[in-house]
């Protein structure tokens, strides 16, 4: 299940979001699993990203979603957000976003992406220390071609 269309509240129109809840709320009712929020535009801002999160939880339930945590992962932009999704009985996973677009270099410890190397290496750190101390943590990266495969292997 995938559907989200902006990173704000205030880009998300009331009748928008009344889709949302409807588009939800029937793949809920359906048997969906899991879900997927997605900022398709491109610009989540962490606040932006809370918000969305929130609405969709009040959606679905805690159920489906387990635990989210948005953590900062500076580098690519100031503010930039990454999401730790917690999963009943199977691995979690750290959604990074644009932190990395090879999630295989970033683990031989490459900086890769756009934005401040030096800030880019310190967040590649923490977040290689957040995997050290949660043996199976899966990372993905939003424009690695890998993800999908990576994603599938721990699904």
């Amino acid at each position: 299940m995938l559907a989200i269309l902006g990173s704000d509240d205030a880009l998300v129109p009331q009748a928008m979001r009344e889709d949302l809840r409807r588009l939800y709320g029937a793949a809920v009712a359906a048997g969906a699993k899991r879900v997927c929020i997605a900022d398709t535009v491109g610009h989540a801002t962490p606040n932006g990203a809370r918000n969305v999160v929130r609405f969709i939880r009040g959606v679905v339930g805690d159920a489906i979603v387990s635990s989210l945590v948005l953590l900062p992962t500076p580098g690519h932009t100031h503010g930039s957000m990454s999401m730790l999704v917690r999963r009943r009985e199977t691995v979690p996973l750290l959604l990074v976003g644009d932190l990395t677009y090879d999630i295989h270099a970033f683990e031989r410890g490459r900086t890769g992406g756009v934005g401040s190397r030096n800030q880019l290496r310190k967040t590649r750190d923490k977040v290689l220390e957040l995997r050290a101390n949660n043996p199976g943590l899966q990372i993905l990266a939003a424009h690695d071609p890998a993800a999908a495969g990576l994603l599938d292997a721990v699904a």
